[in-house]
């Protein structure tokens, strides 16, 4: 749109242009003062000789326009005028891997390796994948500055979002889904900046510390995640050394604990000694000597466990990390970082954080709650026979659980017998023969 609005801007210019040529030059000296009147025509008859041109000044050239004393025009459609810029980024990123067990997807985090005694068959054979997923596009905007204050404001996605489970591998990696990476606006001043979105956690002090490495962040045991929250900080500066002070509330790690995640995080810079630095598997970035302590408190609120729960527990949690990047080979450009050698590290303690550290848990899950005990319907009670002409069938029927009638005492019943044969009275038992 607006290459169309600079053609039509170019077109009427080259118009106005092209009538102004075809107009007398103006005069140099300004305009020419009014003429008198002409006086009385002379009787002598007008010579026939043709008088010879006046040359025009400046040698033929035509002269320069005066200058003008009207404002500079407004600018025309499609011409915007603004202080405020926007910078769309991203790229298209396409991995291969091979593994030597069938133990990852193309994101293992903290996943365990598939042991032998659980898996023999995935775990003797390999897995290859390719993916795009982590194909990245953001949007970055700064606002001008006002009362001393400036603004700024970020969106960024990929496509590692969340999938349903038990569909195919083709749809897992040729459908990523499209997941919120970051998502803040930033505001700046003299004395507090301001932070209120989704961005990395301030426990370690990311991204500042990350490692170099292809894998997927977060790595095994790493301080790394993203998630929403209020952050206030100052960063005090000085040409040897850079003080950054932070502190933040985050989204709660239970929502059902009402408190929200507190952070905090003390950074020291000295300037005067840098070194190369890449994070992840991008661009190398010149840095300085950097050592921090992070901290994190937060709480919890489950319910009790059991099937139908009545109460709830309290807990909290809390952890430190110390971070330090170190160049141990100073370098000042990352154009000659030859023989430069950076460290990073990083130590992490604590309790209750694990979703702090890329959600390790180191297999550890929650028992299965056991099924609840149905009562027992109450049974009609029985009588043992008085009589010892209890059979051994029916004593058999009892000692089983099998259907039986109840018992009583012996009674004498006719039974069928052939019209040959005597009708003679018989002591039987009133348990079912065979139940």
């Amino acid at each position: 749109m607006n290459r169309r609005y600079w053609a039509s801007s170019l077109v009427l210019l080259c118009c106005i242009a092209g009538r102004a040529a075809a107009q007398t030059p103006p005069d140099p000296a300004g305009p020419a003062p009014a003429a008198e009147p002409a006086p009385a025509p002379d009787p002598t008859p007008p010579s026939t000789v043709p008088v010879a041109p006046v040359a025009a000044p400046g040698a033929g050239q035509p002269p320069p326009p005066a200058a003008s004393t009207k404002p500079d025009a407004a600018a025309g459609p499609g011409v915007v005028s603004s202080k405020w810029s926007t910078t769309i980024y991203g790229f298209a990123e396409f991995d291969l891997m091979h593994d030597t067990t069938q133990s990852f997807s193309d994101s293992p985090g903290n996943g365990l390796i598939v042991r032998p005694d659980v898996n023999r068959l995935a775990y003797n054979n390999g897995r290859t994948q390719t993916t795009v997923r982590n194909s990245r596009v953001g949007v970055r905007m700064s606002a001008p500055a006002s009362h001393g204050m400036t603004s700024a404001g970020l969106i960024e996605m990929d496509f590692m979002g969340n999938q349903p489970a038990g569909i195919s591998d083709g749809s897992f990696v040729n459908n990523g889904t499209l997941r919120v990476r970051a998502a803040y606006a930033k505001v700046e001043s003299d004395y507090v900046d301001l932070l209120a979105g989704q961005s990395y956690f301030l426990f370690g002090e990311q991204p500042l510390f990350f490692p170099m490495s292809i894998w997927y962040f977060g790595l095994p045991n790493q301080a790394f995640g993203r998630t929403t929250q209020l952050r206030l900080s100052h960063l005090f500066k000085t040409p040897a050394v850079n003080v950054d002070l932070a502190a933040s509330a985050q989204r709660p790690p239970q929502r059902d604990s009402e408190v929200p995640d507190f952070q905090g995080g003390l950074k020291l810079s000295l300037n005067g000694w840098t070194g190369p630095h890449t994070a992840g598997s991008g661009y190398a970035a010149v840095d300085p000597l950097t050592v921090s302590v992070s901290g994190a408190v937060r709480h919890f609120r489950v319910n009790e466990f059991a099937a139908a729960p009545s109460r709830t527990h309290k807990a909290n949690g809390a952890g430190i990390s110390l971070d330090a990047l170190i160049p141990v080979i100073p370098a000042a450009s990352t154009k000659d970082k030859a023989n430069a050698v950076t460290l990073t590290g990083s130590f992490v303690t604590g309790q209750g954080i694990g979703d702090l550290i890329g959600g390790l848990s180191g297999g550890a899950s929650f028992p299965a709650l056991a099924a609840r005990a149905v009562p027992r319907q109450p049974t009609r009670p029985t009588s043992t026979p008085a009589s010892s002409s209890t059979t051994p069938m029916a004593s058999s029927a009892r000692s089983t659980g099998a259907r039986s009638w109840p018992a009583s005492s012996t009674t004498c019943r006719p039974t069928a017998r052939s019209p040959s044969a005597p009708t003679t009275p018989r002591a039987i038992a009133t348990t079912s023969p065979k139940a």
